[in-house]
């Protein structure tokens, strides 16, 4: 039986039907079914729709992704942008703040040259006046030096002078020396003190910050001689100011100026003790002698309270003969008499330098060697000695002689320029100030002024009628504002 069924299959697989005929179909092959062949046409157009799909989908990322990348690099532009505007902008604020910073720098510019234009006017002021001064000075200076010169050259010659001149004019007048010869000759021992100072004092204030205590009470006792010692004036001036080096100089000038001034020019006592030589005899004793000038002075002093013309004039006379003896005397100063007489002056000199260097001006002077201290005592001896024969000059006259230290400018003397003058060392000062200067308040008396009271006939014992030498001051100088 299962043979004829494989026959039969076999025909039938051979057999072609009006179907496969219709469909062009070959004997065996079957016709296509519909349904299927559909599904394999949606199949086929899904795997299309898919690829297509697929392919959309592909240009659908690579287009965000170059949206994305096209949005970063603007974004990236913008950022660029955005910081290139603040760069702009902090340019243009830093362009700002320097043109504002040269505006500001334009403006002190034309400060600054405005200034130093003022400042090159006030220096070309100072320079046109420092030269004139220096004019003034190095005339000065010449004619001080002219004068030395005449005096050193006529030193060997000076008592033989002395006496023609005072022989002449004791025959037309009642005194021995003009007024100008006597403000001549002060002069130049004035000058002579300053260059004494100027060889001799120290430039190093700081010494005298450093002083014991009892020195410096001695040191300040002796300035108060010739300054005002109350207040911080000194200390702000003269030792802590800008300009201390020239300070130890000035107070030695003050104690050396007022020392001579007040202990030989102006004091009857120590002329009539340096010239008791030609009044005492060879052989009387030093309590002889000093007796003696005590009965003189005494009977001085009695009879100027009876009659002050009177005394003044028995004073001058005593003094005159006294001295044109001992200058008189034979052998044209050379007499026994004479010599006396200068070893006299000498011995007074001597104790009187000694008196001096031994005081509060030893706090002043520079380390010396054993010559320049000799030299130093020396050269002094001799300024007390010339200071001694100029004091016997002085009160050979009828005039009284006064020293005016810095208690005599306290209301007692005036004090101008026809009384006082400026220091040196405040010449500056005077330039800057002019006339205000004598409105500031005294502050020393470096040099004192050396005058005379009364006139040569006897008449006004009361006030001053001659100033001989002028008193030189340092004056407080304002504080700067």
């Amino acid at each position: 039986m299962s043979s004829p069924r494989i026959n039969i299959r076999s025909e039938s697989r051979h057999h072609v039907s009006p179907r496969q005929q219709t469909a062009g179909l070959l004997p065996g092959q079957v016709a296509p079914n519909r349904h299927a062949l559909s599904s394999r046409v949606t199949r086929s157009s899904r795997a299309s729709q898919s690829s297509i799909n697929q392919t959309h989908r592909e240009i659908l990322i690579k287009w965000n992704q170059d949206c994305e990348e096209f949005k970063q690099k603007i974004e990236v532009k913008k950022e660029r942008e955005r910081r290139k505007e603040q760069s702009l902008e902090r340019l243009q604020d830093e362009l700002l703040q320097r043109q504002l910073q040269l505006e500001k720098s334009e403006t002190a510019n034309a400060k600054y040259r405005e200034e130093i234009s003022k400042r090159d006017v006030r220096d070309a002021r100072w320079r046109r006046k420092a030269s004139d001064w220096a004019n003034r000075e190095h005339e000065l200076s010449s004619r001080v030096t002219k004068l030395q010169h005449k005096i050193v050259g006529q030193e060997q010659k000076l008592h033989a002078a002395q006496d023609a001149a005072k022989s002449i004019m004791e025959e037309s007048r009642s005194y021995a020396m003009s007024d100008d010869d006597i403000r001549m000759q002060l002069a130049a021992m004035a000058g002579d003190w300053k260059d004494w100072v100027r060889q001799f004092a120290h430039k190093d204030v700081g010494l005298l910050k450093t002083l014991h205590p009892a020195d410096a009470a001695e040191l300040q006792q002796s300035i108060a001689g010739f300054a005002v010692t109350e207040g911080d004036w000194l200390q702000k001036n003269l030792f802590d100011g800008p300009r201390t080096k020239g300070t130890p100089g000035l107070l030695l000038q003050g104690m050396l100026a007022t020392f001579i001034s007040v202990n030989i020019l102006a004091s009857w006592d120590t002329t009539l003790q340096s010239v008791r030589a030609q009044f005492v005899g060879s052989n009387a004793s030093e309590m002889t002698a000093d007796s003696q000038v005590s009965t003189i002075a005494e009977l001085f002093n009695t009879m100027r309270m009876c009659d002050e013309k009177s005394g003044h004039q028995i004073r001058a006379t005593i003094i005159r003969t006294i001295t044109r003896a001992g200058l008189n005397a034979p052998g044209e100063g050379d007499s026994p008499r004479a010599e006396k007489a200068r070893r006299c002056r000498r011995d007074i000199s001597n104790r009187h330098a000694d008196e001096f260097l031994s005081g509060p001006a030893r706090f002043l002077f520079k380390e010396l060697d054993a010559g320049a201290a000799d030299l130093r005592e020396v050269r002094l001896t001799e300024l007390i000695e010339q200071a001694l024969v100029m004091s016997s000059q002085l009160w050979s006259q009828r005039s009284v002689v006064y020293q005016s230290a810095m208690r005599f400018f306290d209301g007692t003397m005036p004090q101008d320029h026809h009384f006082t003058e400026p220091h040196k060392s405040q010449l500056r000062l005077v330039d800057e100030i002019e006339d205000e200067y004598y409105n500031l308040p005294l502050g020393m008396v470096i040099q004192p002024a050396i005058v005379a009271v009364g006139t040569e006939d006897g008449q006004r014992y009361d006030k001053v009628t001659r100033v001989w030498l002028k008193a030189q001051t340092w004056r407080i100088p304002r504080p700067a504002e």
